[in-house]
């Protein structure tokens, strides 16, 4: 237990200290699969994540059949938050040996979820995406500008966070942003905005969306379980709205 608890995500708050495995790609598919969508994980991890990981996200009802083992370790994450909840902080050790290997057979599925990726790793999809359905969440290192006009034009619901889309737009008003982000290509853009809850562009009105309100105990993943579910219900009825 003690070396599986070595090879976990760091979460610091001013209220606690935890490890565990994490991964937005896995938050995303888990919501995604609660909601009654059947659902696959794609993904490459190397020889240290925690099997009991992989089959708790199987109980859940994920596919796991196309998780690739590949290299001695699995990418890690540093996470710090101040009082507020505020992410404060962000490390990533991404580990050699974990290339995607692509094949068309991956994405037989009509709707696909790019989940947080550095800017080149999202590119390499670009051949795989004539699909019906695009989502993706985009990885802070686009705050630097590494947005790929290309694949966005390939994006149908574009999930990134305030600073994300602030940035890619080159604004710091979040409704021009929103705007800007779908001439690019995304025919939804939805911007998460913490505790304010999202706004969703559609290329022709804004939708304002609040977030449920709760007690915060930690909001590591909460984006990515939120975008799990949005996906669920678009694909299911269309109804961005519900």
């Amino acid at each position: 237990a003690s070396d599986v608890y070595k090879r976990q995500d760091e979460i610091v708050t001013e209220q606690s200290y935890v490890k565990l495995p994490g991964g937005g790609a896995a938050a995303a598919a888990v919501a995604c699969a609660i909601e009654g969508v059947k659902c696959k994980l794609v993904s490459v991890i190397g020889e240290d994540f925690p099997e009991e990981w992989l089959e708790k996200i199987e109980e859940y009802g994920v596919d796991i059949s196309d998780i690739e083992v590949k290299g001695k370790r699995t990418t890690r994450f540093k996470l710090v938050y101040d009082k507020n909840f505020t992410l404060v902080k962000f490390n990533a050790r991404f580990f050699k040996g974990l290339e995607y290997d692509l094949s068309e057979k991956v994405f037989l599925s009509d709707t696909v979820h790019l989940a947080p990726m550095p800017p080149l790793f999202h590119s390499i999809f670009l051949p795989y995406l004539n699909l019906k359905t695009v989502s993706m969440d985009p990885h802070g290192l686009y705050n630097e500008g590494g947005a790929d006009t290309g694949i966005l034009k390939k994006v149908n619901l574009f999930f990134p966070n305030e600073e994300e889309a602030k940035n890619i737009a080159g604004t710091k008003n979040i409704w021009r942003a929103a705007k800007i982000i779908s001439s690019l290509g995304p025919e939804i853009v939805i911007v998460k905005r913490d505790k304010r809850g999202s706004l969703c562009y559609t290329g022709e009105r804004y939708i304002a969306v609040p977030a449920y309100r709760t007690r915060e105990v930690d909001p590591t993943g909460c984006g990515d379980v939120y975008e799990g579910v949005f996906l669920a219900e678009y694909v299911t009825n269309g109804d961005i709205i519900r």
